[in-house]
């Protein structure tokens, strides 16, 4: 029996071989295991030591009674690359993928081993990051460039490329269309929709409704819809349901002027009436300053030298009756009358004829002394009458025939007289 002594700290008895006397030594140490390998547990049997495996390969369990060994991370489905919709595929910088969105507010959010994209946003943005924005809520913009000058603002609703690109300061705008609203710097509360609407606003225009209209420069509080004319993108015609056939209580008018601005013409007064006043102005309610009272008779063959009363409707009166009389509703100057003698038969000869107008049967006026009925159709006329009138008043037509030749057979009568 031999004394082998005592070994260092750490060191392990290891048999040296037959006839040799074992000696403290390194754990491995004559193992015969394969160098740079790792040991693998055999159960109730010796260790063994698997391949050292390839740069970058890692330690794979290849299932139960199997040794592990190294592979390659790709041939077992580890994630090695990442593959976007361009760039190709990208490895890892020191095992770790970078996820980060552009032209967006939105943005990953990490934790517990967890990347969230979260679109719970008070600002939300796709298309732009909105870079400039310093202060604001409820902004909402979709569309590449859109809302990208933004500093401050609150509630713009912005939807499609390239709209309200130069808004730096603006709150309650909503524009939806393409290329919109893209010069306007710091207006609000514009309404606009459309491609290429609001192209004329340039500064702080507030307060519009703009549908496929460019705006007016400078203006505020105006709503505009359609762009009048025939080529693209224009309207030559409007049809609004819901207004024919529609009774309203208390509706007014409408006016139109030569831009297509509507205005309500008002209501006017009881007895009024809407009045041109050319085309440079606006029509106007007005009193009604001017009417007409008229007469026509049925058909008579006159007698020589005698005054006859016309009377509407009937043959001619040689006496004043109460049908003769055209009354007078509202006081003025009677100013002119106008009318026609009609001769159906035979033509009178030469002789002059009187035609008076009779007021309240007392006093006559002369329209003619020198009406004759020698043709079919025989007007005649007087606009210097000048009769002052009161509301009550009468009229009636008189003829005085002369001593004709020939006398005129189956003769009408019809008279307007103008009152203002």
């Amino acid at each position: 029996m031999a004394n082998i002594g005592t070994g260092t700290a750490g060191k392990t008895l290891i048999g040296t071989g037959s006839g040799s006397s074992p000696t403290f030594a390194t754990i491995g140490t004559n193992s015969g295991l394969t160098a740079n390998g790792v040991v693998v547990g055999q159960g109730n049997g010796a260790f063994t030591a698997t391949s050292p495996g390839s740069i970058g390969q890692v330690l794979t369990s290849n299932g139960l009674g199997v040794d592990p060994s190294f592979q390659t991370l790709g041939s077992i489905g580890a994630i090695t690359t990442i593959t976007g919709n361009t760039g190709g595929a990208q490895s890892p910088s020191v095992g770790n993928f970078n996820l980060l969105t552009a032209n967006s507010t939105v943005k990953f959010a990490g934790t517990a081993a967890t990347e969230t994209i979260d679109f719970g946003l008070s600002n939300l943005a796709l298309g732009s990051s909105l870079p400039a924005f310093v202060a604001g809520d409820g902004n909402v913009s979709i569309g590449l460039g859109s809302l990208a000058k933004i500093t401050t603002g609150n509630g713009n609703t912005i939807l499609g490329f390239g709209n309200a690109t130069n808004i730096t300061s603006g709150s309650l705008n909503i524009v939806i269309g393409n290329a919109s609203l893209i010069t306007m710097t710091v207006g609000s509360s514009n309404l606009i929709i459309g491609n290429s609407s609001g192209l004329s606003y340039t500064t702080t225009e507030s307060d519009n409704i703009l549908i496929n209209n460019s705006g007016v420069a400078a203006e505020s509080h105006k709503i505009r819809i359609g762009t009048a004319g025939s080529s693209s993108g224009q309207q030559n015609a409007t049809f609004i349901a819901g207004i024919t056939g529609v009774t309203v209580a208390a509706s007014a008018p409408t006016g139109v002027d030569t831009n297509g601005q509507l205005s309500s013409l008002g209501f006017g007064t009881s007895g009024q009436v809407l009045k041109s006043t050319g085309a440079a102005s606006s029509p106007t309610w007005q009193s009604e300053s001017s009417y007409a009272l008229n007469m026509i008779t049925a058909a008579t063959s006159p007698a020589d030298s005698t005054t006859y009363f016309m009377v509407g409707g009937t043959t001619w009166s040689t006496s004043f009756i109460s049908t003769a009389r055209l009354y007078i509703p509202k006081s003025g100057t009677l100013v002119a009358c106008y009318g026609a003698v009609n001769v159906g038969s035979t033509l009178a000869s030469s002789e002059n004829v009187t035609i008076n107008i009779r007021l309240n049967n007392t006093t006559d006026t002369a329209i003619t002394t020198t009406a004759q009925f020698t043709s079919a159709l025989n007007p005649f006329s007087n606009n210097a009458l000048g009769i002052a009138v009161v509301a009550g008043d009468f009229i009636s037509f008189t003829i005085v025939t002369p001593a004709w030749v020939t006398n005129p057979v189956t003769v009408t009568f019809s008279a307007t007289a103008f009152i203002t």
